[in-house]
């Protein structure tokens, strides 16, 4: 069954069976059409600096976005490094933690990919880490959760000896994890999560509290006070290294508290298994970024380096209200940031490298 499957997506792909061992394999999920645009800026303007790259779209049939509107965008363009795969097949909150209708595709993507990056997302369901919802949670896509959660859980899995990751079939394989996708690998690994920032880690109830303090914002609260179209949603807030950073240090050559932006409300509460966090929020309260004990090519961001509005000097945005309007690019040169960004790019590149 597994080697159908594998003959069935390298069809599907285009792919001949004299393998190209010189093209590198990315899956990326949730292939929206604003996902599909970020990896075609991030590939045109170099940040992913891989020579010769191919990249899956990875999707559920059962989540909650349309995808022919990612399959009708890309009929419309000449993209061809690019391709959607459309995965079918039952799987509910039971089956995440274990071997399910999905385990034989999650091995056939694994066999015929060099790594895997998450996307960022809503809210996962609290009971999928067995807690109870916070009024301030928000589910909107639950399959795409059961989907991911269990794909990641096949990929690295968490201290289950009962179970086998598919990542101990090959160490360097990539897991790159972006917001919700850090907090899907955190709750695979058994971790859970804060369900809301302000009210759980600061103890404020009120917006007007958040704002009073916005270096501790993780996204932008004054949107919520005000109707304001130059207003972004998102925050810049600075991040610091921890002990652990050695894994991911060298990028910090040039600035140890980077500006990153940031656009979540939730985030890690108990540490996953195997897991370590090498980036903090400046208070050291938030996690921002975290490391594999084991796997030497698996990391999550909990902010958003991928953001493409972060590059372009020509979209403004207002930080604050009364703040005066600028590029985010000119934020990141403003705070020497934007190397940092670079720097990350770069090392993501590298990883297919060794």
């Amino acid at each position: 069954m597994k080697n159908l499957l594998i003959t069935l997506l390298l069809i599907s792909f285009g792919y001949v069976f004299s393998a190209k061992t010189d093209t590198t394999t990315i899956i990326f999920l949730h292939p929206t059409v604003k996902n599909i645009k970020t990896f075609v800026f991030l590939k045109d303007n170099n940040f992913i600096n891989i020579e010769k790259v191919k990249y899956i779209g990875v999707y559920y049939n059962k989540e909650e976005y349309d995808y022919q509107k990612s399959i009708d965008f890309l009929k419309d363009t000449t993209i061809n490094y690019i391709s959607l795969y459309r995965v079918t097949g039952d799987i509910e909150q039971k089956d995440i933690y274990k071997n399910n209708n999905l385990t034989n595709i999650f091995d056939s993507l694994f066999t015929i990919s060099n790594g895997i990056v998450f996307m960022g997302g809503d809210d996962i369901p609290p009971a999928v880490y067995e807690s109870k919802m916070n009024l301030l949670t928000e589910v909107d896509d639950p399959y795409r959760h059961f989907f991911e959660i269990s794909f990641m859980y096949h990929l690295i899995g968490n201290n289950d000896i009962t179970f086998n990751p598919l990542l101990d079939k090959n160490n360097n394989y990539v897991v790159w994890a972006i917001c919700l996708g850090m907090q899907t690998m955190n709750v695979a690994m058994d971790g859970d999560l804060y369900q809301d920032i302000p009210s759980e880690i600061y103890g404020f109830k009120h917006v007007e509290d958040v704002v009073a303090k916005p270096q501790l914002m993780h996204k932008n609260y004054f949107s919520n006070l005000m109707y304001n179209d130059s207003l972004l949603g998102a925050t810049m807030h600075e991040i610091k290294a921890t002990k652990h950073s050695n894994k991911i240090f060298g990028l910090l050559n040039s600035n140890k508290t980077p500006y990153v932006l940031s656009w979540h409300h939730q985030a890690i509460k108990t540490l996953g298994d195997n897991l370590d966090v090498i980036f903090t929020s400046i208070d050291g309260r938030v996690a921002e970024g975290i490391a594999h004990n084991d796997y030497p090519n698996v990391y999550g961001f909990q902010f958003h380096p991928e953001y493409t509005k972060l590059y372009k000097g020509d979209i403004l945005i207002k930080e604050y209200p009364n703040s005066k309007a600028i590029s985010l690019k000119s934020i990141l040169v403003e705070r020497n940031s934007l190397q940092f960004h670079k720097d990350l790019w770069q090392f993501f590149s590298n990883l297919f490298t060794k």
